[in-house]
């Protein structure tokens, strides 16, 4: 079974020659258009001088032109609309695709399953920081200062949310759960 990327590579190469393949036949009908104009002309020019000639030969190049005209506007028809290849073949390259990608986020989970318990130990580490943080402050506030208003001021006489605020400081991403991972691994964050 091919990988996904050997099957991208085909898949490009294809789309590709498909995409030559247009612009050379679209090329090749503009140089059948010409030579139908150019065949018209000598037509024209041989029953003005009575030439039977170069009027049959004027005739068979503009009958060569039309027919080649014709033979290409259908394989552009069929560039453009035809699938570039058969169903059947269609059918398992999608499979493939389908199986390659199961493989590889099994993978991943595999490898995201081997990160987790790591990531329950960092979580609740700092769970408990968070907690023992919280159990000083208001320690410090409620025991220490005894709740007195003059504690959460800065020497000026401002109020200090600093010292206002008896929680922890928390910024975007603390503290730490398994959705906030989920995030942070999200945005491609790093901790």
């Amino acid at each position: 079974m091919k990988t996904l990327q050997e099957i991208k590579k085909d898949l490009s190469a294809l789309k590709e020659q498909n995409f030559v393949d247009i612009a050379h036949c679209q090329s090749e009908i503009e140089k059948s258009d010409t030579k139908i104009a150019v065949a018209r002309q000598k037509l024209l020019k041989a029953q003005e001088d009575v030439d039977a000639k170069a009027y049959n030969e004027a005739k068979d190049e503009l009958w060569t032109a039309q027919n080649t005209k014709e033979m290409l506007v259908e394989q552009l028809n069929k560039l453009t609309q035809e699938p570039l290849m058969p169903i059947n073949e269609y059918r398992q390259l999608v499979k493939e695709v389908h199986e390659q990608h199961k493989k590889t986020q099994r993978g991943f989970f595999t490898e995201a399953k081997s990160v987790l318990p790591k990531l329950e130990n960092i979580r609740e580490k700092a769970r408990a920081e968070y907690e023992d943080c919280s159990e000083v402050l208001k320690i410090l506030k409620v025991i220490i200062s005894k709740d007195r208003e003059e504690y959460t001021k800065t020497e000026i006489g401002h109020v200090d949310s600093d010292l206002l605020n008896m929680e922890p400081h928390t910024d975007k991403y603390f503290p730490l759960t398994f959705d906030r991972i989920k995030e942070i691994m999200h945005q491609g964050v790093s901790l």
